[in-house]
């Protein structure tokens, strides 16, 4: 995984936030599914910045192409991947479901 320090020295085409596999959710697989097929579509050159919600402390045993993990419950950890996203991405895909981020209802 890439701290959040290098990540800012790189440019991506697109970010993608949301859960991923192995996490168990209809998100994660939506999420997979629409990352493979960016990457697989945007041809070389264009990036795709992915950082995935995490649930509990220990994470998910992630693939190499997750970018940055982001514990759904510190408040600082949204702060940092909101600096990413506004300077390091053209364009970002956010995925909503209740439950996926922090606080009550996502708050």
């Amino acid at each position: 995984m890439i701290e959040i320090d290098a990540i800012e020295n790189h440019t991506y085409t697109i970010g993608v936030v949301g859960n991923y596999l192995p996490r168990r959710c209809g998100i994660a697989t939506f999420t997979y599914d629409l990352t493979e097929a960016m990457v697989r579509e945007c041809g070389r050159g264009q990036r795709v910045f992915l950082a995935v919600m995490n649930d509990c402390a220990q994470g998910y045993n992630y693939p190499p192409r997750v970018n940055l993990e982001v514990q759904q419950d510190s408040p600082h950890a949204y702060t940092g991947l909101a600096r990413i996203l506004n300077s390091r991405c053209r364009v970002v895909n956010l995925q909503h479901e209740f439950g996926i981020f922090g606080g009550l209802e996502g708050e």
